[in-house]
């Protein structure tokens, strides 16, 4: 498998930055991932996005320029995250690059209820997503 997939499986930086990495796979996860960006900007912490829209392949060299570069990454996906792409990072950079991560996501069978009561309730809203972020850099 090449180390950079091309085409639609290439993994896209949206924001640079050097504290932290947050990848997302969803039209709607990016815009929450760049929201809380832009929250994280204000309160002087660098957050690097980067969009990945499949899961296999992985863009290993994103992954793991990212674990080198930053100080965490955190992903955020609107699925089960069990096998999903936090998943699939952390398999490689617990074997290339150890770094802190927070994997965002659901953890269980989801409970009925609005689209915005699901994204708060596991933590994937603008501000949960940046909250993640914010305990992840000072840790």
């Amino acid at each position: 498998m090449p180390d950079r997939p091309t085409g639609f499986a290439a993994w896209r930086h949206h924001r640079p930055g050097p504290e932290q990495a947050r990848r997302w796979g969803s039209p709607r996860s990016r815009w929450r991932a760049r929201r809380a960006a832009e929250k994280l900007a204000a309160e002087g912490i660098s957050a690097r996005v980067i969009s990945m829209p499949t899961v296999k392949p992985l863009d290993l060299g994103a992954v793991l320029a990212a674990a080198r570069e930053t100080k965490g990454i955190v992903t955020a996906e609107e699925a089960t995250v069990a096998g999903g792409l936090g998943s699939a990072v952390a398999e490689v950079i617990v074997q290339h690059h150890p770094t802190r991560m927070t994997i965002l996501g659901v953890p269980e069978f989801a409970p009925t209820g609005s689209a915005g009561y699901l994204l708060d309730r596991y933590g994937m809203s603008p501000n949960g997503i940046a909250d993640a972020a914010r305990i992840l850099v000072s840790r």
